[in-house]
């Protein structure tokens, strides 16, 4: 969607729905930014055990 278009939109809603966008929009300026992920940060966390007995892969997470 063209930045015209959205506006068009927006433009077309009733003045209450206008609002609600205008707040939504304050919203977002103001949402935290998230944190880039670090490549393997869960290395060494993760233990595979050996197979159970009814053919599933237990898996346990250790906890630092």
């Amino acid at each position: 969607m063209t930045d015209t278009t959205l506006k068009l939109e927006i433009n077309s809603l009733p003045k209450e729905m206008r609002n609600e966008v205008a707040g939504f929009v304050e919203f977002l300026k103001t949402k935290p930014k998230l944190k880039a992920r670090e490549f393997g940060f869960a290395k060494g966390k993760i233990k595979q055990s050996p197979t159970a007995p009814s053919g599933r892969t237990l898996v346990r997470i250790i906890k630092t």
